[in-house]
């Protein structure tokens, strides 16, 4: 994405792959969103993820089981044993 925002050909490949993904029916992330710039063009373009710095930064393993088990509605699972990091 950090180049997204000032280049018309990365423009006109993300509404061709959005496009593609919506007639698939499939759900379309985009990757290293690092700016609200950069968000309000996904957003325009109908990106229907994100994920990124502008979020957040990358987690251990552990980390990130705490922060799934804190952020869902399967928390219980998570903490039973369900689900463990690797």
């Amino acid at each position: 994405m950090t180049r997204f925002a000032g280049r018309n050909f990365t423009a006109t490949i993300v509404r061709a792959i959005v496009s593609i993904g919506g007639q698939l029916g499939t759900s379309i992330t985009a990757e290293g969103v690092e700016t609200e710039e950069q968000l309000v063009r996904v957003r325009q373009e109908r990106c229907t993820e994100v994920q990124g710095f502008l979020y957040g930064q990358p987690l251990p393993a552990a980390s990130a089981l705490n922060f799934i088990q804190s952020h869902t509605p399967f928390a219980a699972e998570a903490a039973s044993g369900f689900f463990t990091a690797a």
